[in-house]
């Protein structure tokens, strides 16, 4: 004999089995994203920076599809990086949604005297 809730054909023991399975599978999902979660706390690696402070990207229209882009970076100057900074080249990729346009190297200019930060 099978226990069957009020006004209903489905016995009692399917639906709880059901309801059981639900729950067993959210737990899987749970001890998974768990163990994900650890594992990149764990693994994660400390990252600093001694020369730039950050920057300022930005463009201007000039006329048709010409446009001037600016990069401006902020750093400290005795950093160990920051002298070899004016012999690097900045590449900004352009895209258009998921598919890149063009890729364009940037003139450097010789830092100016600046503000101590």
């Amino acid at each position: 004999m099978d226990l069957k809730l009020k006004g209903s054909n489905t016995p009692l023991r399917f639906l709880i089995g059901k309801y059981f399975n639900i729950l067993e599978a959210m737990m899987k999902r749970l001890r998974l994203f768990s163990l994900l979660f650890a594992s990149l706390f764990f693994i994660a690696q400390k990252a600093e920076a001694s020369h730039l402070y950050g920057g300022d990207l930005f463009y201007t229209y000039v006329s048709g599809n010409t446009y001037t882009v600016t990069l401006v970076l902020y750093g400290d100057c005795g950093g160990a990086s920051f002298p070899n900074l004016a012999g690097s080249t900045a590449t900004i990729n352009v895209y258009n949604g998921v598919t890149s346009v063009t890729t364009m190297t940037l003139i450097c200019q010789a830092p100016t005297n600046g503000v101590e930060v």
